[in-house]
């Protein structure tokens, strides 16, 4: 489920760095591709924050690191920002 800004548990997890609510929701299938009203999904919220534990954690549990959101940045563009 999504709130009024299109963001999901994960995208909140990830943005808060929140490493065992992150695995707790991957365990329970959470969706790596939601994206918020922006066009984030959770792994540009963690890389964002500088969570790169848990960016490695949505990587190998299938987010898409290429994925753009709705200013063309990738979640690598949100670390060197």
């Amino acid at each position: 489920e999504q709130d009024r800004h299109g963001q999901t548990a994960l995208h909140l997890a990830a943005f808060h760095g929140n490493e065992s609510m992150i695995q707790l929701l991957l365990d329970h299938k959470a969706r790596t591709d939601c994206r918020d009203a922006q066009g984030r999904t959770a792994l540009h919220m963690a890389a964002a924050g500088g969570h790169f534990s848990n960016v490695r954690r949505l990587i190998n549990s299938g987010a898409d690191a290429n994925c753009v959101d709705v200013r063309g940045r990738t979640p690598l563009a949100l670390v060197v920002e």
